[in-house]
């Protein structure tokens, strides 16, 4: 029976998109931001930040103030990283 003839809800997916899905829902807002908003222009982010202004609480980031320089850097966000193990196991 065809998949739109039953009905049913579901998207098929190779493994590599399987494994990709995955990876998506596990990873934490820095490992997000990483990945797919770091790269933008600096106007977009601070516009990605200004719309979603629960992204990254969980790392204290004040969105009024972003400094997307800062977010850039790597040991800065090794830095908020370990930080925000430290108030986690509190």
């Amino acid at each position: 029976m065809d998949n739109k003839a039953a009905g049913r809800d579901q998207i098929d997916l190779t493994p590599e998109q399987s494994r990709r899905l995955a990876e998506f829902f596990a990873e934490d807002d820095m490992d997000y931001y990483e990945h797919e908003i770091m790269h933008l222009p600096e106007g977009e982010q601070k516009e990605f930040f200004r719309d979603n202004p629960k992204f990254m609480q969980e790392y204290l980031v004040d969105h009024d103030a972003v400094r997307v320089d800062l977010l850039q850097d790597d040991l800065y966000r090794r830095v908020l990283r370990t930080i925000r193990q430290q108030v986690v196991s509190v």
